[in-house]
């Protein structure tokens, strides 16, 4: 009896943000390559298996959702699951930075379909600029995706996410018919419907193999813009100073007492911060009230 084929690996192909047109210009296309940034989550998470899965399809969603963010400008996107009981938070921002954690880090079960709800957060340095939420049913982060861009941004898009159980693979795109005004709207629909029914029947995969290289079925794309992604927190040891510093010079002085010093952990990339009991002294004496 002959052994199973092993599947080929994937093709490396370095993380970031591809937006370019399709469909001889009358659709938009958003391609997301993140396998090294979801590999990352999972080696600080220590996340496993399904755990893995869910982590890497839910940063892709929220990697596709930040496509036209600038700047200080950031998508967060969080999942409550009820099953498989999880908890996911990301946040991708206009520079191509992104963090994310997801709880527990072993999740019973098989498959990527969860029953929870979803939220999604636009947001600047100073004020949140838009808020989404989307129940899910038993449905995978792809098609509750797709379902959130339908009903909420009124967007007719095609969306597809591909995520290796072993972690060699995380990527995913959103194509959406871009508005036409005119005589050509019924013959562009039918265009875009056409070309969803084809891609439909591909595995997402070889869909985004040749996306990789540039061609959609086989037509070429045209670039318009394209965006490195990278993990990166926005956690310092400036910040925890600060935080620590908000808790008062009392709290500080008990701390000291009680534990000889602090040890801080940031929740999104597990980096450990320590102070000693002459630098948490230093930090009481600051925020001192002068006599």
């Amino acid at each position: 009896m002959s052994e199973p084929e092993t599947p080929p690996a994937p093709r490396a192909v370095q993380d970031g943000r591809v937006v370019a047109l399709a469909l001889e210009g009358t659709a938009r296309l958003q391609l997301v390559h993140a396998t090294g940034v979801c590999a990352e989550v999972a080696r600080r998470h220590g996340l496993q298996g399904r755990a893995q899965g869910l982590a890497a399809e839910l940063l892709v969603a929220n990697a596709l959702m930040a496509a036209w963010v600038k700047g200080e400008e950031r998508v967060q996107l969080q999942l409550q699951s009820e099953r498989p009981q999880v908890s996911f938070f990301g946040e991708v921002d206009g520079d191509g930075n992104c963090r994310a954690r997801l709880a527990p880090p072993r999740v019973a079960g098989e498959g990527l379909a969860v029953d929870g709800v979803l939220l999604a957060i636009k947001a600047d340095a100073t004020r949140e600029m838009y808020r989404g939420v989307t129940a899910v049913e038993g449905e995978t982060i792809e098609e509750a995706l797709r379902r959130h861009l339908q009903q909420s941004d009124q967007v007719t898009a095609f969306v597809r996410i591909a995520v290796d159980p072993a972690g060699r693979r995380a990527a995913g795109f959103v194509m959406e018919r871009l508005p036409i005004v005119g005589d050509d709207e019924d013959v562009v629909q039918a265009m875009f419907e056409t070309a969803v029914d084809r891609l439909s029947s591909l595995a997402p995969e070889e869909i985004l193999d040749g996306l990789a290289e540039g061609r959609l079925l086989t037509e070429d794309l045209v670039e318009l813009e394209r965006q490195p992604l990278r993990f990166a927190c926005a956690c310092s040891r400036d910040r925890v100073e600060r935080m620590l510093l908000a808790l008062g010079p009392a709290e500080l002085a008990d701390m000291l007492a009680r534990d000889g010093g602090a040890t801080v952990t940031c929740h999104f990339c597990t980096e450990v911060y320590r102070f000693d009991g002459d630098a948490l002294q230093r930090l009481a004496a600051v925020g001192a009230p002068e006599a």
